[in-house]
């Protein structure tokens, strides 16, 4: 096998890889995700040779959390489900979660290795062939769905209130992670990327329901555009303006209402919603949990 074949197969693997490690997060062997055992494996390859100064920041503040955890553990009270699993089990868990977070510093690690000597080109080259894989798997979500909807097939992919949520644990940070696919297409120009963006923002909204999905895009427009922003808005009157901050901070009472009235009628919630496992595992536990965390 020649230099040049060697190159490609490398690039092809790569893409795959990351891919699989952002779209698979749920594929798991027993409770351990799939793709952050292959991420630590890769450890010693990662940082044998030198380390980047950001990822360095991230691995120091996480060892920083572990040891912090580990230290406060013996103080803290346990509230445990029968039969959990014993990786779920306090000070195992804590080990697990560290360990998930250099996964992810791993991910970062690898991607940064992958394109520090690459060129510019090559580079938007990538990005596109990520952008690509990413939505074509959309797609086959899409197909999943909608076959799913019609009774054809029961799948993972859709659960309560027939939210899209893919191969992750919710709509959430499945939205999430298209609303990055979706950033990605501005890295590169196509005549179709008007089309991809459409069918991803209809995903978003509408499929899997997710408002951080919808919050990172925002916060992605006004980046790009805050400039532009700035300078209609400093031509709009002063009445306008009022309006529409009024507006907006209506739309958030109303969203945070939602929130509101199912943690005061949480009871009603767990009888409405039997199945739904991120009733007690999302923002409305959170609230119960943070306080108790170091």
């Amino acid at each position: 096998m020649n230099s040049s074949r060697i190159y490609s197969l490398k690039n092809i693997l790569f893409i795959v890889f990351v891919v699989f490690c952002i779209q698979f997060t749920e594929i798991k062997i027993n409770v351990i995700k799939v793709a952050e055992i292959l991420l630590l494996l890769l450890t010693p390859f990662l940082y044998y040779k030198s380390i980047n100064k950001w990822v360095l920041l991230f691995l120091s503040l996480f060892i920083f959390w572990f040891l912090i955890s580990i230290a406060f553990n013996p103080f803290r009270e346990f509230y445990l489900l029968q039969e959990v699993s014993i990786l779920k089990k306090p000070y195992f868990i804590t080990i697990g979660r560290f360990l998930e977070l250099i996964a992810c510093v791993n991910l970062t690690a690898l991607t940064h290795q992958f394109f520090k000597n690459k060129s510019y080109d090559e580079t938007l080259s990538f990005i596109k062939q990520l952008f690509l894989f990413s939505f074509y798997l959309l797609l086959l979500n899409l197909l999943i769905y909608f076959l799913h909807l019609n009774g054809f097939i029961e799948t993972r992919t859709v659960y309560w209130g027939d939210r899209l949520r893919g191969w992750f644990s919710e709509g959430g940070p499945y939205g999430l992670m298209l609303a990055f696919t979706f950033v990605l297409s501005f890295f590169y120009k196509s005549n179709y990327n008007l089309f991809f963006r459409v069918i991803i923002l209809i995903t978003i909204i509408f499929f899997a329901k997710s408002k951080a999905g919808i919050m990172l895009l925002l916060v992605w427009f006004v980046l790009l555009y805050h400039k532009m922003m700035y300078r209609k808005l400093r031509q709009l009157n002063i009445i306008i303006l009022v309006i529409g901050g009024i507006i907006s901070f209506l739309l958030f009472v109303k969203l945070a209402g939602f929130y509101i009235d199912d943690i005061n009628n949480i009871q009603r919630e767990v009888a409405l919603r039997p199945t739904d496992i991120n009733l007690v595992m999302g923002r409305i536990a959170g609230l119960f949990i943070f306080p108790e965390m170091v």
